[in-house]
């Protein structure tokens, strides 16, 4: 796990904390990682500031040992920012009221082409139900809002290395990452956030354009569920257990948690 820390840098006051799970932090934990290296893009955000800053990124082991793994120094005053551009359009699916006020969760579409506009927007709407009609969010619908990016891939549906499916969508979406056929995750994270940037959010969720079962989710990072398996309403709300609440899973065959 990651503690990512923000500290005036004048007084040292403690001013933002946020801590995250990792696909990589997943990686190491397999035997594959003992052999081989692996990279994956993470991204953070955090208020913009008003004076100068010092951040740190603290790496936590199962034991709850720290190690600083990195830290370092933001001037927004002298620090040329890059004018927003808004580049997608959204859907307004649930609003309960301001967002300073509510938890924003925003879908980001995957591997909808074009021609699947009118499937995108029905199973944007679907996916919305499936979290307003289940506890804890149905008890504070005028505390969540939901969104929805309108973002199209350049090929329907989501890559599946071991049925030899590539497909160039959105947000580079797989299943079998580490190794785990069902596990489908993000390889594009840096693009996912960019997207993001176009509405409101504190949690994403990418909704993949697949008929087969999977999904995934990691704490404070994302989740992700296919849209065409039978349990998809069951399995958005398991997956946002993990990225929400980072509540873990109780697999009896599973040599992970």
């Amino acid at each position: 796990d990651i503690l990512f820390q923000v500290f005036d840098s004048i007084s040292g006051q403690l001013i933002y904390s946020r801590s995250y799970s990792c696909l990589f932090g997943e990686f190491r934990t397999t035997e594959r990682a003992t052999t081989e290296s692996g990279s994956f893009e993470e991204c953070i955000t955090l208020p913009f500031p008003k004076n100068s800053i010092r951040f740190v990124f603290t790496s936590y082991n199962r034991r709850q040992e720290g190690t600083e793994i990195c830290s370092g120094y933001f001037n927004p005053n002298s620090t040329p920012t890059i004018p927003f551009v808004k580049e997608y359009k959204t859907m307004n699916l649930h609003i309960g009221g301001k967002s300073e006020n509510c938890l924003d969760i925003l879908f980001i579409p995957d591997g909808y082409a074009k021609q699947d506009e009118a499937k995108l927007k029905k199973d944007m709407k679907a996916f919305a139900r499936h979290i307003i009609h289940c506890s804890p969010y149905k008890n504070h619908l005028s505390e969540v809002n939901i969104r929805a990016i309108v973002g199209f891939s350049e090929e329907s549906g989501i890559t599946d290395p071991n049925a030899g499916v590539r497909r160039s969508t959105l947000l580079n979406s797989s299943y079998n990452v580490i190794d785990v056929d069902r596990y489908l995750m993000c390889l594009n994270v840096w693009k996912m956030n960019d997207i993001a940037d176009d509405a409101p959010y504190d949690a994403i969720i990418i909704i993949a354009n697949s008929p087969k079962y999977g999904g995934g989710g990691i704490y404070n990072f994302y989740a992700t569920v296919c849209n065409g398996a039978p349990q998809a309403d069951y399995v958005i709300v398991h997956e946002m257990g993990h990225s929400i609440a980072g509540l873990a899973d109780e697999y009896y065959t599973s040599d992970r948690y």
